[in-house]
């Protein structure tokens, strides 16, 4: 897209509108911003307002219903002194009737030709449309007088918002004015449940510029609103969308976006990374199992039941990236900070050091408190500022909870942020538990596996009435993996891989059984896994730090082997002394 074209909007003065309007609006038009009472219409078009002025574009706002007094009361709230603009000629505000404002539109010379003389004036608010129903009830009289409204603003050469109630958040019926109008905003307040509401916002038509297309959300900040675009695959996909995303960014928060240099070639703001190639996951037995580790840009799922050990995979993936100089981020759900670096330290995970330097960063959200919208645009703000890559979601059960339950919203969003990624070169896990510890896998339920490019799986299964932690590689989307179930063990260093589930079957139903169990929990599992370490150290696969635990587990494996070949050669003898 042409700069010339991008550089011709009107800031909307909005944290994340202009992102949605591919960069402001367009100059001169007529926008109809609509909703249902208490979603923010009038909040909306006032902070345009504010924002106008405080940069210098002298704005008008007309309120039919509202006092001046109570409208300046309610936008000292957030910090928006509409009285002080007044003194410096920044700002009118009248309070008229529909029929009022007609004439003094028509009326050459008027009041409000006096405020655009010389183009003074520029933006202007109309608060609101629909009172314009008490001029007549003759619904062509109606649009007609409304028409010449609009003509109205329109010879003015104003860019103006006007605001309309709707009975409804997705109206059956089409309204006239959204036929006369440029653009049209629809902002909604949705219920969710008895004690939790939502609101979003849609660019439903803008005439003559793109935008991007569906409901996002937004809130009441102390600030003003802010609004959270959807993720879209379209800002990698279309060179239209990366460089307004950036900018709009670099302006509002100052952050350290890299500069693109053709805005007609989205490629050279994205990372070129060659196909296949592996990073670590930190876990040598996972890595081993994953044919050399997780390819880079790719997006896997660590599922599985409270207790298998979820986040601890997820923080040696990110560990693992920290000690080679690569910049990580986890967006954690369920805890704080600081538990977070706790529990790594008590796994031998070192975190705070990266924390303080600023090569990790923690981002703690509530379901309670955000959206997930919200927490997704956020995390995707920090990780283009940031330039992480590698990131971690935990856990997506309790991001996405009760709001996205039972539909396809989830499934949309993670694709989309996991394409976006995907072309950033961030490889991402998430995290989703699992609601029973033994039975029936439900993961593909909610179409997570097919969006996903890996997906491993941790989980319980009974085996002799003891608990085994189990592992397997359920998909790794363009690459070999290994297709057999493993044991591991949460040990103070950490994940540790041991030996392959032989000779059992109904693992994945959580309880293991078989014609040989006994003897391949007591001697042949061990000596697999003797056979897998040696493997392994002539390879040269297993880290210098971690010779002496893997020697270590040899011994205690031979061990038990030799313990078992005992006892049976002890039952046996007995067996021969009592005959």
């Amino acid at each position: 897209m042409s700069s010339n074209l991008t550089s011709a909007r009107v800031a909307s003065g909005i944290s994340g509108l202009d992102i949605i309007l591919n960069g402001g609006f367009r100059p001169g038009s007529i926008y109809l911003v609509e909703g249902v009472p208490g979603a923010g219409k009038t909040t909306l078009g006032a902070q345009f307002i504010y924002a106008g002025a405080m940069a210098g574009e002298p704005g008008l706002i007309v309120t039919f219903e509202e006092f001046p007094d109570r409208l300046e009361s309610d936008c000292l709230n957030f910090g928006w002194d509409l009285r002080a603009l007044q003194k410096q000629g920044l700002l009118a505000i009248l309070n008229t009737s529909p029929d009022a404002l007609l004439r003094m539109l028509e009326e050459p010379g008027g009041p409000v030709d006096q405020l655009a003389a010389d183009g003074h004036l520029k933006r202007v608010l109309i608060d609101s449309v629909t009172h314009f129903q008490s001029v007549t009830l003759d619904p062509s009289v109606l649009r007609k007088t409304v028409f010449a409204f609009l003509n109205g603003l329109r010879r003015l050469g104003v860019t103006a918002l006007l605001t309309k109630e709707i009975e409804r958040d997705d109206p059956t019926e089409i309204p006239f004015e959204e036929y006369l109008v440029d653009g049209i905003i629809r902002i909604t307040n949705t219920a969710l449940g008895a004690s939790r509401r939502t609101r979003g916002i849609e660019v439903v038509k803008s005439r003559g510029q793109p935008h991007l297309g569906g409901r996002s959300g937004f809130r009441f900040g102390p600030a003003g609103i802010e609004v959270f675009p959807r993720l879209s695959s379209n800002w990698a996909a279309n060179a239209r969308w990366l460089p307004e995303v950036e900018g709009a960014l670099r302006e509002e928060h100052g952050e350290p976006f890299a500069e693109t240099q053709n805005n007609d070639d989205v490629s050279s703001s994205l990372v070129a990374v060659p196909p296949n190639t592996r990073i670590s996951t930190g876990v040598v037995g996972v890595d081993q199992m994953l044919r050399g580790g997780l390819i880079r840009g790719s997006s896997g799922l660590v599922a599985g039941t409270s207790g298998t050990g979820k986040t601890l995979l997820c923080l040696q993936f990110l560990s693992a990236g920290l000690l080679s100089g690569e910049p990580g981020v986890i967006l954690t759900v369920e805890e704080n900070a600081g538990k977070l670096i706790q529990f790594g330290a008590s796994v031998g995970i070192d975190l705070a050091p990266h924390v303080s330097s600023g090569l990790l960063r923690v981002e703690c959200c509530s379901p309670a408190d955000i959206t997930p919208g919200e927490a997704l645009w956020r995390l995707y703000r920090l990780v283009r500022s940031f330039g992480s890559t590698r990131v971690v979601i935990d856990s997506l059960n309790a991001l996405f909870g009760g709001e996205f339950a039972d539909s396809g919203l989830m499934q949309t969003a993670m694709q989309h942020l996991m394409e976006l990624f995907e072309t950033m070169g961030i490889t991402t896990l998430l995290t989703w538990e699992l609601a029973d510890i033994t039975g029936n896998l439900r993961i593909s339920d909610h179409g997570l596996s097919a969006i996903l490019d890996a997906l491993i799986l941790l989980r319980y299964v009974e085996v002799g009435s003891e608990m085994h932690r189990v592992i397997g590689i359920i998909k790794c989307r363009g690459t070999d993996h290994d297709h057999q179930l493993r044991q591991f063990r949460i040990t103070p260093e950490g994940f540790r891989v041991e030996t392959k589930m032989v000779g059992l079957s109904g693992v994945l139903l959580g309880s293991a059984s078989g014609r040989l169990k006994e003897a391949v929990e007591e001697l042949v599992q061990p000596l697999v896994y003797i056979q897998d370490v040696a493997a392994m150290l002539r390879r040269q696969e297993v880290p210098p730090q971690r010779i002496d635990a893997a020697l270590q587990g040899l011994e205690q494996e031979a061990e038990r082997v030799l313990d078992s070949i005992r006892d049976r050669l002890g039952e046996s003898r007995s067996g021969r002394e009592a005959r």
